[in-house]
């Protein structure tokens, strides 16, 4: 027959034990012993923290270590991260957004310390940067992922907000409606030129509802993007010829939804 003990024992209960069984337990005797260890509350254990994380995301964090409880600190200024404590207990820590990859400190209440990277996404996405003269031959210009955001255009706006992702976001989403109704400047097909009317309606549309901007602000952010799409004297004409076309139309606000101003402009 073999006996299970699970419960824990101390090494002096253990010698104990096995004298009573007759040593060791290979003297023939048909019980076998065995006992799960104790917990080892004198090995140091390491509070440690992934060498690095994304940003806009999560990072769950001991909240023991060698068997007591461990706070944590960000000891960096102006660190993009915060500290959340779920109901659960659980303590997670929450990227913002970076420009580039971030250093930040951690110090946990054992007084361990860990650097931790913050490596930034959005940039990555992007297009190689077009060279000044080869980006202003066309009025289309180069967009070599074809989002319908020329690839200079984007390389602009996330030097002016990439440290916001929705408003960056949402400037990808005017530029995108803002070189349509360039492009079609010219055009005379009144079928295309009200579909362009109907997308350039919806840019503007997600562009108030999503960019994270008060009304007043706008206008602001309007004139930004536009600097960046109409930067030549022919992008500005054929610009202003849809602008001539627009109002002769009857204009009415859209609505839309956060799904369906996500399919335009894709980074």
């Amino acid at each position: 027959m073999k006996t299970h003990i699970t419960h824990w024992v101390t090494l002096a209960a253990l010698s104990t034990l096995l004298a009573a069984c007759g040593g060791s337990g290979s003297s023939g005797d048909s019980s076998t012993v065995e006992v799960a260890p104790e917990p080892d509350t004198n090995t140091e254990q390491e509070s440690t923290v992934p060498a690095s994380m994304d940003e806009r995301s999560q990072l769950l964090l001991p909240t023991h270590i060698n068997h007591r409880p461990v706070s944590w600190i960000v000891d960096t200024d102006d660190a993009p991260l915060e500290l959340v404590k779920n109901e659960q207990g659980q303590l997670t820590l929450h990227s913002q957004d970076v420009v580039e990859d971030t250093q930040v400190e951690l110090v946990a209440s054992d007084t361990s310390r860990h650097t931790l990277t913050i490596k930034e996404i959005d940039a990555q996405k992007l297009p190689p940067k077009p060279k000044f003269f080869a980006a202003r031959e066309t009025i289309e210009g180069i967009d070599t992922d074809g989002n319908g955001v020329r690839d200079e255009v984007e390389h602009g706006l996330y030097e002016l907000y990439g440290s916001k992702f929705q408003l960056y976001r949402a400037s990808l989403w005017r530029a995108y409606g803002l070189q349509l109704m360039m492009e079609n400047g010219g055009s005379g097909d009144f079928e295309e030129l009200s579909r362009v009317k109907e997308i350039s309606m919806k840019m503007v549309a997600c562009f108030g509802s999503y960019s994270g901007t008060n009304d007043y602000e706008v206008g602001e952010y309007r004139s930004a993007i536009t600097s960046f799409v109409f930067n030549t004297d022919e992008r500005k004409k054929s610009y202003e010829g849809f602008e001539r076309w627009l109002s002769s139309q009857l204009i009415k606000a859209v609505d839309v939804n956060a799904k369906e101003c996500e399919e335009y402009a894709q980074p």
